[in-house]
């Protein structure tokens, strides 16, 4: 079970089944998932799963924008606007720039350049430098 951060505010867990989990175990998976109040998902087991490939897509083209000069409280801003449960340069300053820099690396290794892990690098010169970013 793949649970996302912030839990408390995140409803949606991957329940992610290896070769040999039988259907009981995912079917107890799920119910447990439902009992927490959360939102199951049954997903295959690759790199990223379902969510996170979707999101790293996402935090990619937020990068792009702080590339091309948006601010960083005003991407934020918007996000939280949009409905995301958190802010994109948020999310990657409490998860830590050296783990979204491995990740980003994982990813590009998974899936080719689709993403650019230089990108991230420089998003983490930035908001380090950002005075009026908490």
């Amino acid at each position: 079970m793949h649970f996302f951060n912030p839990v408390p505010r995140m409803p949606l867990v991957e329940v992610v089944p290896g070769e040999k989990t039988s259907q009981e175990t995912i079917a107890t998976a799920v119910e447990i998932c439902r009992k927490l109040g959360k939102t199951p998902i049954v997903v295959q087991d690759c790199h990223g799963f379902l969510v996170n490939r979707i999101f790293a897509i996402a935090m990619h083209e937020a990068f792009c924008l702080l590339e091309e000069g948006v601010a960083v409280e005003r991407l934020d801003k918007a996000a939280l606007e949009f409905g995301l449960p958190m802010e994109p340069c948020r999310l990657a300053d409490e998860v830590g720039y050296d783990v979204n820099i491995k990740v980003m690396h994982q990813f590009a290794e998974a899936y080719g350049d689709r993403l650019k892990v230089s990108l991230i690098k420089w998003v983490v010169e930035q908001i380090s430098s950002s005075k009026n970013f908490k």
